[in-house]
């Protein structure tokens, strides 16, 4: 692109005529500001698509309105129109031209339904891979982003159409890349135009032809709600001529399909020795209408042979009017050489088809074993002017041959069913994000917000509520750990069962599970406790988080519930299922392997069971060490579960069941076996090692309910009130901080949140990030301790043991003087501060207590523990942050005032450890007697997460704009960069240093990271400024030629201005399961019903709004509706069109609100209007199933009906201010 494009541009101007305003167009592309010409460049080749329809002139004029529809004073909705059809579908304009991006299905196959997964682009006809589970079960290879681009034309779906019109026979492949041969001949313009409309569930692409007078579409989506999984592609050919009757031969479908029982890797090696294996069955006779491809044999070189009954399959079919009766199936052609040709192994051109006719073709003999197979459907059609056919195609996967012809073919072949589906699809997205349904003068920013919290739950999962709702069970549903064409080096899980879901990574899944407690509060406590339960003893965590798993008390419970569901000689198979803990989605599928029927409801049947059952948490260690970040998402839980539950802060920390602690096989290694001498200098490695007796215990109790919680020495599962293991975290963490207390050490062997920082530990490196967040818990834990001044705290004894021998270290480092720098130990122009030996001795002493800790509680817990006052523990506390705040300042300093993010420490002295002993490399082990540090350059995370412990506004503000004028932020972009250059640095900080600046981690605009800023700027309190940065830094207000993508959809990372090619500035990349998502649904949270609309006093539970909404995001009208808790519309009524934090932004004039008065959940669409009257009375008063309207003069909602709104009895609140 870039100079190319702008060459080839100008010669397409000059074949046409020179429009009058060219000077003009000319002269305001050179006012434009910067970026806004860089977008022109990137747009290139679009606009060369511009040029082709009509003249130039024109081509500038639609550029200029995409400019002007990404206006936030719009308020009409006028952006939405011309940017979206009339689903609500993105449509991205000629796609094939503009800049390559990857997306994907979500991939949902409902609560009672079965997922494939499925990815595309926006290259040939789009879908890449669909398959199911995992990259192991492709139908269609998984591919990565930069080979599918390439591939995807040839090897993806194909359609090849014989047409005749008047004797004219011509042949055309619709989506097909046009050589540049083509695209020169073609004066006057492209002859077509090419437009890609996605929604949440479907993705569909047209092509219009005007040389051939041909239309086609091609419609992509997922068949939820059924016992199998599909994916429903519909191919849609319309003869435009106004008069001339079309005759159509074609074939439709995929070009290379690959058999069930092939694994990803092996494939990507050996495709063609395992050639030998393939097989297409239930084709062997004259028909060959429902192909299933599977291989003869596993592959593996063993003594036990794999016997494989499983196969992908494929059928097709003319869609026909009617509701009664099934569709005829079409024949297929499943050998490419019939199609292709014997020698056109290029697959570019159908040449038996051009040359035979289409009957011919279906009669030659198919090879059907040793060869790659492909499944074209064949249809021979007369089109009269105007006239439309569909080719309606479906592919999966079935367990057996049977199932596929007796089960899946009539199932699909019914008429009308893939318009249900499509219907029912649509439906799935539009019910599971409705509870941020969101109606503004911005529709994109709406469309935006539902999109994002589709992919939070992507990450999350989507709490579904099961069983007797005075015991709620919660069971996360549809999440997986992101894998995509782009992220391809994560093996992701779409489980293909019922209530699908699939593991995740601790991290996404904290994060992405914040806000559940806010869109569904049945969730209660239940995520805090998860995620508290699974900090360790050591203060780390599993990498791999499932979920949480049912479990029943007895055999005798499970027998008795057996019984109940199904018949006798079903009942002992049904008992032995549910007498382990089990996920609802595997325990149907093994019922359905074992042919167990059920004779009551299968809803009623898993709300049985999930009544009388309890869960067991499902995590696994999965890793080679411990993250420095994890435990610092917790806290986020917390207070977003108080921001609902004000009222039960106490019970919270203090009396709910007490909490285990998790135990993995890996142990955190003792200095004297981690740090080592090389040539490079002193390093810490082999941070974290499996450890034999804890490998062997954990082996011993694999069997029982909870095997990883970590027992006393009397056996029992340990476990402690929620304050006591918040403050095991806190004592932990502070006793791993750096010898300068600036930033808490990597001694796990793996970094923060930015995991391309992955030598860092190696480094012995330590990050602030860390040490904010431990200054924010140590902060909350003195203010419950200061509300609750009468309730002890039970420290259990090893804890305590550590507490006391870090109180005495302190004590002492403050009595030498420690925390006052000598004039030389810092040095300004290098960054080095040079340790005193004050504070290496105290480091050193704190850590040896850290490693006996971590020796005694590494196999069980002594059982005992001593009760701390309030007080006690809290000057403890106290000391703490007293030392931490020193360490601020220092860190501070040695940025000249800015936030410093990472230290690495440089070893000054050393000397051999005692016994002499080395690493596996021969290195021998060493004891680091002193150190300097060194500072790393400026990362955002730094000041993002040191604005949450900043006490003033003006602190605050202060921050933002030492930022915004620092070399984090990107001009160029008006965004932030991840972080400043990196030139000179050492490049064993990890991977980062391996990419070009801008790209990836290396200071480029990682969307996750800035939307943490953008979140830390609204809860400063600075509103003005917050929605300024998010006209230039979100997706919704970007221009799309220059972003890549649907601004509707996250990526992980933005392309920076620090990237050598300027025209790919601007652009996404990684798409949508990003962390993006739970701080944009944090954002939404606090912009819309502020930080703490629930206030817990003596008399109740009341409810105050206070949002902080620009002008611009109310519509005409002056309105802004949002659901609030899952169930209740609330509506703003904005009369004198002012920013809600304006001076002159009005009080609430009244408040009117409307009841469920059924004490159905509330969730629809009710407004202001059509309640049954204005009452006063007491809801108690109320007539049974009355739905009623209560109205206020105030601004704050009352006990009882504030709980009335959490519970989601509530429908609507309209607040009116004056």
């Amino acid at each position: 692109m870039g100079s190319q494009a702008d060459e080839t541009f100008a010669g397409y101007q000059a074949s046409g005529p020179v429009p009058q305003d060219e000077g003009a167009a000319r002269s305001s592309r050179a006012l434009l500001p910067k970026r806004a010409v860089m977008g022109i460049a990137a747009f290139g080749v679009v606009g060369l698509a511009s040029v082709f329809l009509s003249r130039q002139g024109t081509a500038v004029e639609q550029h200029t309105k995409s400019e002007l529809s990404t206006q936030h004073s719009s308020k009409n909705g006028r952006d939405h129109e011309e940017q979206f059809d009339d689903k609500g579908r993105f449509i991205f304009r000629e796609y094939d031209m503009q800049k390559p991006f990857s997306s994907f299905l979500p991939g949902i196959g409902g609560e009672w339904g079965t997922p494939l997964y499925a990815f595309y682009n926006n290259r040939g006809q789009s879908m890449v891979s669909v398959g199911s589970v995992n990259k192991d079960g492709a139908m269609m290879e998984f591919l990565p982003a930069s080979l599918a681009y390439q591939e995807v034309p040839w090897v993806g779906f194909r359609t090849f159409i014989k047409g005749t019109r008047k004797g004219k026979t011509w042949v055309h492949q619709p989506f097909f890349p046009e050589s540049t041969g083509e695209l020169v001949k073609q004066e006057g313009g492209r002859k077509m135009r090419r437009n890609m409309h996605i929604g949440m569930n479907e993705l569909e692409i047209r092509e219009e032809n005007d040389d051939l007078d041909l239309d086609a579409s091609v419609q992509y989506y997922e068949v939820p709600n059924e016992d199998f999984g599909a994916i429903i592609r519909r191919t849609t050919l319309t003869n435009t001529h106004d008069s001339e009757t079309l005759e159509i031969e074609a074939l439709d479908g995929m070009a290379r399909v690959l058999p069930y029982g092939l694994q990803d890797l092996p494939y990507k090696v050996m495709a063609r020795t395992f050639e030998a294996w393939m097989e297409v069955h239930n084709v062997d006779g004259e028909e060959k209408k429902a192909p299933f491809f599977r291989l003869s044999q596993g592959t593996a070189d063993t003594e036990e042979v794999q016997i494989i009954t499983q196969g992908n399959w494929a059928i097709s079919f003319l869609e026909t009017e009617g509701d009664e009766g099934h569709e005829e199936l079409l024949d297929f052609i499943v050998d490419p050489a019939v199609v292709f040709g014997g020698v056109d192994t290029a697959i570019e051109a159908p040449t038996a088809f051009i040359l035979s006719p289409l009957k011919d073709l279906l009669e030659q003999l198919q090879v059907i074993r040793g060869r790659t197979p492909c499944a074209f459907a064949a249809a021979n059609v007369t089109l009269k002017p105007g006239q439309s056919v569909t080719i309606t195609s479906a592919y999966g996967q079935a367990r057996d041959v049977e199932t596929f012809n007796n089960v899946i073919i009539p199932a699909i072949t019914a008429r009308s069913f893939v318009q249900t589906k499509l219907i029912e699809a649509e439906e799935l997205t539009e019910r599971l994000t409705k509870g941020v349904k969101m109606v503004s003068g911005s529709p994109l920013f709406d469309g935006f917000v539902k999109q994002a919290y589709l992919d939070n739950l992507l990450r999350g999962g989507v709490p579904s509520i099961m069983g007797d709702a005075e015991d709620a069970k919660v069971l996360n549903i549809f999440s997986r750990k992101h894998g995509d064409l782009e992220r391809d080096y994560n093996d992701f899980v779409i489980e293909s069962t019922y209530f699908s879901q699939g593991p995740g990574n601790f991290r996404d899944v904290a994060q992405n599970r914040r806000s559940d407690v806010v869109y569904e509060p049945r969730v209660g406590d239940f995520d805090v406790r998860l995620f508290l339960s699974l900090t360790q003893a050591d203060a780390y965590n599993p990498l791999i988080v499932g979920t949480s798993k049912f479990s029943l008390p007895s055999e005798d419970v499970a027998s008795a519930l057996a019984l109940t569901a199904t018949d006798a000689h079903s009942a002992a198979n049904l008992t032995a299922l549910l007498s382990k803990p089990f996920l609802p989605g595997d325990l149907f599928r093994s019922m359905d392997v074992q042919e167990i029927h059920l004779t009551v409801p299968k809803p009623e049947f898993l709300r049985s069971i999930a009544t009388a059952a309890s869960q067991v948490a499902d995590a696994s260690f999965a890793q080679n060490g411990f993250w420095a970040d994890h435990w610092t998402y917790t806290l986020d839980l917390i207070e977003n579960y108080l921001m609902v539950y004000p009222e039960n802060k106490e019970y919270l920390m203090y009396d709910s069941d007490p909490v285990p602690f998790f135990q993995s096989p890996g142990q955190v290694n003792p200095r004297d076996d981690k740090y080592v001498e090389t040539e490079r200098g002193v390093r810490q490695y082999t941070c974290v090692a499996n450890d034999e007796e804890k490998v062997k215990l954990l082996e011993s109790r694999k069997k029982e309910v909870g095997a990883n919680w970590q027992r006393a020495v009397n056996g029992e599962i340990f476990a402690v009130p929620a304050i006591s293991k918040l403050v095991s975290l806190a004592v932990i963490k502070f006793a791993t901080l750096d010898p300068l207390g600036m930033g808490v050490e990597m001694d796990g062997g793996k970094p923060g949140w930015n995991d391309a920082m992955n030598g860092l530990p190696g480094l012995l490196g330590s990050g602030t990030p860390e040490t904010f967040e431990l200054l924010r818990l140590l902060r909350f834990l003195r203010v419950v301790l200061k509300e609750y001044p009468e309730r002890s705290i039970p420290i259990y004894t090893e804890l305590h043991d550590l507490i006391e021998a870090v109180r005495g270290e302190l004590k002492t480092y403050n009595d030498n003087g420690g925390g006052e720098d000598d004039d030389g130990a810092f040095n300004a122009n290098e960054g080095i501060w040079t340790v005193k030996e004050v504070d290496q001795q105290y480091w050193d002493n704190v850590r040896f207590s850290l490693e006996g800790y971590r020796e005694a509680v590494r196999l069980h817990f002594s059982g005992g523990s001593i009760e701390y006052t309030a007080s006690e523990l809290d000057d403890f506390l106290a000391e703490m942050e007293a030392k931490m705040e020193s360490g601020v300042e220092r860190a501070i300093e040695a940025t000249a005032g800015e936030t410093p993010c990472f230290f690495w420490y440089e070893t000054t002295e050393y000397h051999p450890v005692n016994n002499g002993t080395e690493d596996y490399f021969g290195r021998p082990h060493v004891v680091v007697d002193r150190t300097r540090a060194h500072t790393v350059p400026l990362f955002l995370e730094g000041p993002t997460r040191r604005m949450k412990v900043l006490k003033t506004k003006e602190e605050k503000k202060a921050l933002y704009e030492q930022v915004l004028n620092s070399t984090l932020y990107d001009d160029e972009l008006k965004m932030y960069k991840i972080s400043e250059n990196l030139e000179g640095q050492p490049e064993e900080l990890g991977r980062m240093l391996a990419f070009p600046p801008g790209w990836l981690e290396n200071e480029s605009i990682w969307m996750h990271m800035s939307f943490k800023w953008y979140l830390e700027i609204l809860r400063a309190g600075l509103f003005t400024e917050f929605w300024e940065e998010a006209k230039t830094g979100m997706p919704p207000f970007m221009d799309p030629a220059v972003y890549g993508r649907s601004p509707l959809e996250m990526a992980s990372f933005i392309v920076s201005s620090a990237f050598p090619d300027p025209d790919m500035w601007g652009s996404g990349y990684l798409a949508r399961l990003s962390g993006s998502t739970a701080e944009l649904l944090s954002v939404l949270n606090l912009a819309t019903a502020g930080p703490e609309p629930f206030i817990s006093t003596n008399e109740g539970l009341s409810l105050e709004f206070t949002p902080a909404l620009p002008e611009w995001m109310f519509t005409i009208e002056g309105k802004v509706s949002f659901t609030f808790m899952g169930g209740a519309n609330v509506t703003y009524h904005n009369p004198r069109g002012l920013d809600t934090w304006h001076e002159d932004f009005g009080e609430v004039s009244k408040m009117v609100v409307r009841l469920a008065g059924d004490g159905t959940i509330a969730g629809g669409d009710a407004g202001e209007d059509g309640g049954q009257g204005v009452i006063t009375c007491p809801l108690d008063d109320l007539d049974p199933g009355q739905d009623v309207v209560l109205e206020l003069d105030s601004g704050v909602l009352p006990p009882p009906y504030a709980e009335m709104v959490r519970a989601q009895a509530v429908r609507a609140i309209d607040v009116h201010y004056k």
